[in-house]
């Protein structure tokens, strides 16, 4: 995952999310984010606490993050 690059997008990619005619929320960067979040699904996932990350962003990462489940996510990291 390249964080710089991500960080920056994060806090300059302002483009709502969309729903499609299906209810399905659909996004122009989605590509991005599921590499980001395939390379370091921790590190993605913190990414949206990062102090300047757009709401549609960090709304992003939150629909990324679950719509993946917890798959790729450490044991202590699923663990109450």
């Amino acid at each position: 995952m390249d964080t710089p690059t991500l960080l920056t997008h994060f806090r300059t990619h302002d483009v709502p999310l969309e729903l499609s005619r299906g209810g399905e929320p659909v996004w122009d960067d989605a590509e991005l984010h599921r590499n980001a979040r395939l390379s370091d699904p921790e590190g993605y996932a913190l990414l949206a606490l990062v102090p300047g990350a757009l709401p549609w962003q960090r709304a992003r990462v939150l629909l990324e993050t679950l719509a993946a489940s917890r798959d790729g996510l450490g044991e202590a990291t699923r663990a109450p």
